[in-house]
């Protein structure tokens, strides 16, 4: 995987966190969410499912 992939699978995460985070702090607030996206189990979200899935290719590249 070339760093500019890795930066756009990175930013397609991290947008995807923030609106789970959205629907998150909707449900605290009490409004309706779409029980499509409620965010019960973080690992769920998209950005929960790269982190802990491709995204795991990462840590063998820091140090």
């Amino acid at each position: 995987m070339t760093k500019k992939e890795i930066i756009i699978k990175l930013r397609a995460a991290k947008a995807s966190h923030i609106q789970w985070r959205a629907y998150a702090q909707a449900i605290v607030g009490g409004f309706s969410v779409d029980q499509n996206h409620v965010p019960v189990i973080h690992t769920n979200c998209k950005f929960g499912q790269w982190y802990y899935g491709k995204g795991q290719i990462l840590s063998s590249l820091g140090g």
